[in-house]
């Protein structure tokens, strides 16, 4: 998979790769995400890919990051990116509601550090 591949990523993006293009419910950044490959996901997102797009369950990478458990170091480059964290899913959550209800302060942080519409 090409979502670790920086050389690659900028290949593409140097030549004019689609960032925005949807494939199987999920854009480029959201598809890093989901496998783990944070490294890509950054790369993605300095090129410009956006990372608010939202799954057809109304999911953003912030939402997958969350039910998966990433570690709280990789929502930094979302925060960055100025990803919204007040996007409702589909259940009426965001990731800052989540990110509200955990106990450990850094999740609060993260959470006042998202973008608000």
């Amino acid at each position: 998979m090409l979502y670790n591949d920086l050389e690659m990523i900028r290949l593409l993006v140097k030549h004019g790769a689609a960032l925005e293009e949807v494939a199987e419910d999920s854009n480029p950044v959201l598809d890093a995400v989901k496998f783990s490959r944070f490294l890509g996901a950054e790369e993605l997102l300095k090129a410009r890919c956006s990372p608010d797009y939202r799954d057809s369950k109304g999911n953003t990478a912030l939402h997958v990051m969350l039910k998966k458990g990433t570690p709280a170091q990789f929502f930094e480059m979302f925060v960055t990116a100025g990803a919204r964290g007040d996007i409702p899913n589909r259940d009426g959550r965001t990731a800052i509601d989540i990110l509200r209800r955990k106990r450990d302060p850094v999740w609060h942080s993260i959470a006042e550090r998202l973008k608000r519409a």
